[in-house]
């Protein structure tokens, strides 16, 4: 086990052969959900590449043969103290639109990051794959789906803690 952050540990890069990277998704108990903790760490990765001369080119997958990923994770990691539930308080609609508004500032910038590498990046899509997914993928040169591949129209259930 990795004694780095959570993001660290979640998201794997190893150098396979000296010009093939992996970049592993490594939340395979979570569908490999991205948590916003995350994105960072994926722009950080995107930087090594980029500075690597002997990349030659990048795979991004999924650890497991359950999801490829089930996209965003937008669960709390923890109940807040006392209040017995994940769910909070009721928002509205103009609420809701401005959290999502505010999350997509956040997480455009580190697409970019791996759109803009030297080198091409493949998309290793193992398992099943939801459209909320298909972002990470379309963030990639090519896209290759495994014999397992199944795409899904319905949100993925996630295990609760």
């Amino acid at each position: 086990m990795s004694t780095g952050t959570d993001a660290e540990s979640s998201i794997l890069l190893e150098m396979e052969t000296e010009h093939r990277a992996l970049l592993t998704l490594n939340r395979p108990d979570r569908l490999n959900t991205l948590t916003l903790d995350m994105w960072p760490r994926m722009s950080q990765l995107a930087g090594e590449l980029d500075s690597n001369d002997s990349a030659r080119v990048a795979i991004l997958t999924g650890k497991g043969d359950r999801a490829f990923s089930a996209g965003l994770d937008l669960a709390p990691s923890k109940p807040a103290a006392g209040s017995g539930s994940r769910k909070g308080p009721r928002r509205s609609t103009a609420q809701k639109n401005r959290q999502t508004a505010q999350l997509i500032q956040r997480t455009s910038s580190h697409f970019t990051a791996f759109e803009n590498l030297r080198i091409p990046t493949i998309a290793a899509i193992n398992g099943a794959r939801w459209p909320c997914s298909t972002a990470n993928a379309a963030a990639t040169t090519r896209s290759i789906e495994g014999w397992s591949t199944t795409w899904s129209s319905r949100p993925p259930a996630l295990p609760t803690a």
